[in-house]
């Protein structure tokens, strides 16, 4: 029992790579799975799970056919950006299982066959090539993670696609923003599909004045939300203060702008995150009073 505890999703990930999907779903993940359960694990595992790749909407897997797809972990090891470029020109349908623990296996079986939708989010980059990054011992952040890259991602920061079709809306800003307040947004959601599914609602500001503020977009509020398919749903988020602020070269941190921008969507608001999940931000201007 202890060791298949410990080995639960080093042994369902090694079944499937080398048992037919058929013989695999019927008999092996409804035979394991169900005599040994770690429910307290259950929703952690599924949302550490990130699909990265779903070209034709070949997941779910027709549970009658066979099907060629990349499973990335579950492994010990695999804890950071990887080099998945062959994977993405050849393989039509990608999981990224990172290390989701004794139920690993449950949650990658049941994304693969549709019990459940992928429900996880990138919190690193995966770039292109690591010859587009300053030398290891560089200290500077020019180039490094989303907020000072140049060169466009493989897969970016934030990036996670899912089984249903989640839309923001609307988005908009709710009463005066000072240089004291926090921004209270309030976002309209609606889930499009006829799957249930998770979603995490993403916000991301610009500085538009400061010379010291990031080059591009910073990741400033985010929130899980549940739809069922057809529903409609409105949240209310929070950016802090602290998000609108820069450090000068003396340390210290101020606000030294009047005018911001949020994007609130699902993704980043780049180009390689729209091309890959099909949807736009939506874009709100601030102005301080």
């Amino acid at each position: 029992m202890d060791y298949l505890a410990d080995n639960f999703a080093r042994i369902v990930y090694n079944v499937l790579y080398w048992l037919e999907w058929k013989l695999y779903y019927g008999i092996v993940v409804k035979s394991i799975v169900s005599e040994y359960e770690f429910p307290e694990f259950q929703e952690d595992a599924a949302r550490s799970v990130v699909l990265l790749k779903n070209e034709g909407g070949l997941l779910p897997l027709d549970k009658s056919g066979l099907k060629t797809i990349g499973v990335i972990g579950p492994n010990a090891n695999n804890r950071r950006a990887l080099a998945v470029n062959w994977a993405d020109e050849h393989v039509p349908a990608i999981l990224q299982g990172w290390y989701p623990g004794a139920e690993g296996g449950r949650a990658m079986a049941e994304i693969l066959f549709g019990d459940r939708c992928p429900e996880g989010k990138l919190p690193v980059t995966f770039y292109h090539s690591s010859e587009e990054l300053p030398d290891f011992a560089d200290y500077h952040m020019k180039g490094r993670t989303y907020r000072y890259m140049e060169q466009e991602a493989l897969y970016p920061f934030g990036y996670g696609l899912t089984y249903g079709d989640a839309e923001v809306k609307e988005a908009k800003v709710s009463g005066e923003v000072t240089k004291e307040s926090d921004i209270r947004v309030e976002v309209f959601l609606k889930n499009e599909g006829d799957t249930d599914t998770d979603e995490v609602v993403q916000i991301y500001i610009k500085d538009l004045d400061s010379k010291l503020a990031v080059p591009n977009h910073n990741l400033c509020a985010f929130k899980r939300i549940s739809l069922k398919a057809g529903e409609e749903k409105t949240v209310e988020m929070t950016v802090p203060n602290r998000a609108m602020s820069v450090v000068d070269e003396e340390g210290e941190r101020h606000i030294d702008s009047k005018n911001f921008k949020l994007f609130v969507g699902f993704s980043q608001p780049d180009e390689r995150s729209r091309r890959l999940t099909g949807k736009e931000t939506v874009e709100i201007p601030v102005t301080l009073r």
